[in-house]
């Protein structure tokens, strides 16, 4: 895998020139994080310095300094279990409130949002996992909006490692749209300790929010210190303690109990 240079761009691509879209790029110093778009590229301004790069399914890599190619190393892939599907029994995980207005984003600094999915008594001994659809919006006058969905393991009641070696991306389109993400082909089994579902939102150019002030309530402005990322999510009011994490450039932190946006409206397809 090659991270190349080409004037004040930067590429993400393999040794077969396919791009590697929506890498996450950190940086010394800064609170923010970037993503390669959908062609694998990213512009670079003036002061920032590589700190880490990412991309699903390779070895996180740490340069010493910037420079024209960086080469990562691809994760061994995980065995598969010789299961075949049944698709026999179908159950649906949640509900999609179509005409809800409890909509909420992410910045540029706190963008990765999961929540805790337990696994019941009458599911499926061996239970895949066929779809998770959810709601979103942002202003019809954007273009289509990308957003990442990924499953992490259940480390002890708190996200753990990825699960899986896959991302799948969901193209949003504007206005309110509901977003269907099918996991049928992958074999995706629902383990027995639960999982974490997360989205993460990408930061790059399209998807930005182009304000230095967000309106209040009252009417008041309040000057912004980090970017908004142009989509909203639709989240479910709950009056329990939701196991609802955001992740921050300083790590995992759980949200707090009862808050309206503590728990993603999520809608998941499970079968056996």
């Amino acid at each position: 895998m090659l991270f190349g240079q080409e004037d004040s761009d930067v590429s993400i691509h393999s040794n077969t020139t396919m791009p590697i879209p929506y890498a996450k790029v950190t940086f010394e110093g800064k609170a923010y994080y970037k993503n390669t778009d959908e062609k694998g590229r990213l512009e670079l301004e003036k002061g920032e310095k590589i700190l880490r790069i990412r991309a699903t399914g390779f070895e996180d890599f740490f340069p010493e300094k910037n420079q024209k190619e960086y080469i990562l190393t691809a994760k061994k892939p995980i065995e598969s279990k010789d299961v075949i599907p049944k698709n026999k029994i179908k159950i649906i995980i949640g509900k999609l409130y179509k005409k809800t207005n409890l909509y909420g984003g992410a910045t540029d600094a706190a963008s990765t949002q999961v929540q805790y999915i337990s696994y019941k008594n009458n599911y499926p001994e061996t239970a895949f996992i066929k779809s998770i659809s959810f709601l979103s919006f942002f202003s019809t006058k954007e273009k289509k909006q990308p957003i990442i969905l990924r499953l992490y393991k259940n480390d002890n009641g708190q996200p753990g490692e990825l699960y899986g070696t896959t991302d799948f991306i969901a193209v949003c389109k504007p206005g309110r749209s509901i977003n269907k993400v099918d996991l049928s082909k992958s074999n995706i089994i629902f383990p027995k300790e639960g999982l974490f579902i997360g989205l993460e939102w990408i930061n790059i150019p399209a998807t930005v929010l182009k304000s230095d002030y967000m309106k209040n309530i009252d009417g008041s402005s309040t000057r912004l210190k980090q970017s908004i990322l142009n989509l909203a999510i639709a989240y479910e009011s709950t009056d329990e303690d939701n196991n609802f994490w955001i992740l921050f450039d300083n790590g995992w932190k759980k949200s707090k109990p009862l808050s309206k946006l503590s728990k993603i409206n999520f809608e998941i397809v499970i079968s056996d």
